[in-house]
């Protein structure tokens, strides 16, 4: 396959948010005693189900031995130990061929542990994509006011960087790219669903000729350095060189121009500038254009990591840190688009009652007031 293809390909798949392939599911724990526990829920291929070893290469989540692992049914509560055997999984894949599923959207598995300090939870939850390690830093703050005792979670997966020749802010603002990938600051407060929908169709604009002029340069910079393998160039590298702004404005005008991305259209722009297809032998050549291939699948990694995440916080829910509250739970989005402008905090804070407190406090009370009434009495005897 052609790499301009290919990336063309991947950009797509960004632009359109057709892919969601790391899907996983986190449901954190904080219990009264400041201890917690953490549930990792993930899908496998069928090798890694029966083998019970996880492939790197094929999942994100990394595991040590203190990490209990079971595998459940879609729609079941059910756990069952981990690795399947294989018994198990031809009687689930036969059900399952017969209704043209597929094992890994059928098959949950789940990894949880406990710690007793919320600091070595966040040091235990890595995530490893292609391009980047994530490792969240947490803390749990208890503060005891005899009556009530107050829990402040915060959780903060850090910043990810990839590494685009053009900065997004040449496009957008802070705030835009911060809504943009994380929803803060709101911008589209107290708007209109009208209003909305024009801020998103301004920001989605610039950010598609953000993405354009990224891939222009791309293709610009691998050509310009791999010029020596360009057979029968039709212009020398200085003159090349020399046309780089009139070729960012020839390609700005055919993205306002196109509407659909086509698969090789970026070697049809140098044809059409350039009047020769000479420089199809680098947009063609993977090793020649592998440093922006590595560049887009960075991109397109961290843009398909999605966790639904899920906090259970002791007591009464006090600030729910902009997640949407749940019966028993906080949820949160958490994604890797949302580390691209910044780190990204998951917090709340919650109040449990000292019923204790209370029932002491009246007890202590009620001594005092009999043995005022007893004194008192005694003195009139």
């Amino acid at each position: 396959m052609k790499t301009n293809r290919k990336i063309l390909m991947l950009l797509v798949a960004v632009l359109l948010a057709s892919c969601n392939n790391d899907r996983y599911g986190m449901v954190t724990v904080v219990n009264r005693d400041g201890s917690c526990r953490r549930e990792l829920t993930f899908h496998l291929d069928s090798a890694q189900l029966v083998s019970g070893k996880l492939d790197p290469q094929k999942t994100s989540v990394r595991l040590d031995s203190s990490w209990k692992l079971t595998w459940s049914l879609k729609g079941e509560t059910a756990r069952h130990a981990f690795p399947m055997t294989r018994a198990q999984y031809d009687s689930i894949n036969s059900v399952i061929s017969g209704k043209r599923g597929q094992m890994n959207d059928e098959v949950s598995v789940k990894a949880s542990s406990s710690w007793n300090q919320a600091q070595d939870m966040g040091r235990n939850t890595i995530l490893v994509l292609k391009g980047f390690k994530i490792v969240p830093q947490t803390k749990l703050t208890c503060t005891f006011k005899w009556f009530y005792t107050d829990y402040d979670y915060r959780e903060t997966y850090p910043k990810r960087s990839v590494a685009f020749k053009i900065p997004l802010t040449k496009y957008l603002s802070r705030d835009e790219i911060g809504y943009w990938y994380a929803g803060r600051p709101d911008l589209g407060k107290g708007m209109s669903g009208y209003e909305q929908d024009d801020l998103m169709e301004g920001i989605k604009d610039k950010y598609s000729k953000w993405l354009s002029e990224n891939f222009f340069e791309w293709s610009y910079e691998a050509i310009e350095k791999n010029y020596g393998a360009v057979a029968g160039a039709p212009v020398s590298k200085q003159q090349f060189m020399a046309l780089h702004d009139s070729l960012s404005r020839f390609f700005a005008q055919k993205d306002d121009d196109v509407k659909d991305l086509k698969e090789d259209q970026v070697s049809h722009y140098y044809l059409e500038f350039f009047h020769s297809d000479a420089y199809a032998a680098v947009l063609n050549n993977d090793r020649m254009m592998a440093e922006q291939q590595k560049t887009i699948e960075d991109f397109v990694q961290l843009s398909n990591l999605t966790i639904d995440y899920q906090l259970r916080m002791p007591g009464e829910i006090t600030n729910d840190g902009g997640g949407i509250v749940g019966k028993e739970t906080i949820h949160y989005r958490l994604s890797g688009n949302r580390l691209l402008p910044g780190d990204y905090a998951i917090m709340a804070r919650s109040r449990v009652t000292n019923v204790w407190a209370f029932a002491l406090t009246g007890l202590v009370l009620a001594l005092t007031v009999i043995l005022l009434f007893v004194r008192r009495h005694r003195t009139h005897i």
